[in-house]
């Protein structure tokens, strides 16, 4: 388990994060400083062989040692441990209004008030700057204890005017955490809608009372989204999106929380616009738009991408979707690389590579990623059904068709992997031509894999 969380931290580090490291181990002869240097002394692509690193460097210092497992553990957490060091001293580098509190308490040990005071007003001067709720009543709390300590009137008068504050403070950061709760509720609801199906119409009907008691814009609009999330297979789905995109037109400060949100619905409507059949034209031109709304931002959705360069492949615009991927390859890494190599595999069957997609294949329809696994499993079939494999092709559909009634209550895309899965089994069994017409909408991905069978 240390290994796997080493690997989690090291793919977090950036290389100004890196550099620091390696100035520390500089000026330590620790053997365990030693091992962590050579460690990092060039980035490694495959975060797996800095395990192997840590291993030939524990067998170097002591070889043939009895406790060189013991070895491993004890400085795998070493390591770690100055990875977390490098990322929180990143993190409150940057996160001033986080700094301030912990100088904050750390004073008030020592009954320092006016350094105290200095420092719960900066948490509150950042929180509000940020939009920080926590922050803001952190800071409040703090200002009102300084207010409580001092007999000067003028004092007890700030205390007043804060503890007003404090309490719109609170209002908004309990209708923050009401809004949280369904968010994350639709979101569990469309995963696996079998888990709330029992009380959709509970939670909807609570949804709307927020509605009618909440003003904040950002808050209307994410509650908007969870009921678009809730009603995701029916007509009400465009009209709670185009609810959520008005309440979103009338913020007036655009902050953290509000461009947050915005993608969460750009990339909502893009999912479930694919999910639900639009054709290949509305899905490009709405994966352009999402991209572009994207472009100001450090970090974009690898979720984003991946649609993208799928659509770009659909339409066979291989040589851009090829040079996306390369680009594109900071944003899949870690869980999502598996993005990537569906994507590549894809690639390679448009491109006649049947070899090579089949490699890339096998190891996906294995991953624990339901629709990755599906996908990959019917462009299997896909292959196998061109290449006449016919012992192979009967395990891989039926071994398919058991993964889809395991995740039966899954339902984005459940009917149309059903329809497609069925069809190829037909394919299977019969040496004609298959007449068939899908009784349900398939996405534009399902209408490729049919396509020329």
């Amino acid at each position: 388990m240390v290994g796997i969380k080493l690997l989690h931290l090291y793919n977090e580090l950036n290389a100004t994060q890196i550099n620091e490291l390696k100035m520390r181990c500089a000026v330590h002869q620790d053997k365990r400083y030693r091992i962590l240097a050579y460690m990092l002394e060039k980035p490694v692509e495959d975060p797996e062989e800095l395990l192997v690193k840590l291993r030939e460097r524990i067998e170097y210092f002591w070889p043939n040692s009895p406790d060189n497992d013991l070895k491993f553990r004890r400085i795998s957490m070493f390591v770690a441990s100055h990875f977390e060091s490098v990322i929180i001293d990143s993190y409150l580098h940057k996160e001033t209004a986080e700094k301030s509190a912990l100088l904050a308490r750390a004073v008030e040990k020592r009954g320092n008030l006016l350094l105290m005071q200095h420092y719960y007003n900066k948490v509150y001067q950042e929180g509000k700057k940020s939009s920080d709720r926590t922050s803001q009543i952190r800071g409040l709390n703090g200002k009102l204890r300084m207010s409580y300590a001092s007999q000067n009137e003028k004092d007890l008068e700030d205390a007043l005017r804060l503890n007003e504050e404090l309490l719109e403070s609170l209002n908004l950061d309990y209708q923050s955490k009401l809004v949280d709760y369904y968010y994350n509720s639709s979101n569990i609801y469309l995963e696996q809608n079998v888990l709330l199906a029992h009380k959709k119409e509970q939670l909807c009907d609570a949804i709307k009372d927020c509605l009618s008691r909440i003003n904040h814009s950002v808050f209307r609009a994410s509650l908007f989204l969870s009921l678009a999330k809730f009603n995701y297979n029916n007509s009400l789905l465009n009209e709670y999106l185009e609810l959520a995109n008005d309440a979103l037109l009338t913020v007036k400060e655009k902050d953290k929380a509000y461009w947050d949100l915005q993608r969460k619905i750009k990339f909502l409507e893009l999912r479930l616009h694919f999910f639900s059949g639009k054709d290949l034209e509305y899905l490009m031109d709405l994966s352009d738009n999402v991209v572009d709304e994207f472009v100001g931002y450090s970090i974009i959705n690898n979720n984003v991408l991946f649609y993208k360069i799928l659509f770009l492949i659909l339409k066979g615009e291989l040589a851009v979707a090829q040079n996306m991927l390369k680009e594109s390859n900071i944003y899949f890494q870690g869980d999502s690389v598996i993005l990537k190599q569906f994507l590549l595999a894809l690639l390679q069957e448009r491109l006649g590579e049947d070899k090579k997609a089949l490699q890339l294949l096998n190891q996906l329809i294995y991953t624990d990623n339901y629709l990755v696994a599906i996908f990959s499993r019917l462009l299997y079939i896909r292959i196998l059904l061109r290449r006449e494999r016919s012992t192979l092709l009967k395990t891989t559909i039926q071994s398919t068709q058991r993964i889809l009634k395991k995740n039966q209550h899954n339902p984005l895309g459940k009917e149309a992997h059903q329809s497609v899965l069925s069809y190829f089994k037909k394919m299977s069994n019969s040496s004609k031509k298959i007449n068939w017409e899908p009784s349900e909408p398939l996405t534009v991905l399902h209408t490729y894999l049919v396509s020329g069978t």
